[in-house]
């Protein structure tokens, strides 16, 4: 039964063996492969989180252009249509000379 509680304490060993700091002291090549791999991990994180946040920032931008640019186009609308209406429905002349008022409309009866 000695035997059998040390097998099972020895692969309990190889499980975790690759977390203590002495098993990367006796592989140097596996120690400089796995920093190496952190520095590049955590650069490509950093870019990917850099980039995010361009991206965000420039929609932000977008965002609020095409606001400014929708109110634009309904002012010009709203502008557009009161000079229609105006020059649609009729004008009035004021003959300041006399007192009578001529009245003109576009549309004929």
């Amino acid at each position: 039964m000695a035997r059998k509680s040390s097998i099972s304490s020895s692969s309990s060993n190889n499980r975790w063996r690759y977390i203590h700091p002495s098993y990367y002291m006796q592989r140097p090549k596996r120690l400089a492969f796995l920093f190496i791999s952190f520095v590049f991990l955590t650069f490509f994180v950093w870019d990917r989180q850099s980039l995010i946040r361009e991206h965000e920032a420039e929609l932000t931008k977008l965002s609020q252009d095409l606001l400014r640019l929708q109110n634009q186009l309904q002012e010009f609308k709203s502008g557009l249509a009161e000079t229609m209406i105006t020059t649609n429905v009729g004008k009035i002349y004021i003959n300041p000379k006399a007192s009578s008022f001529l009245f003109s409309s576009p549309i004929c009866f």
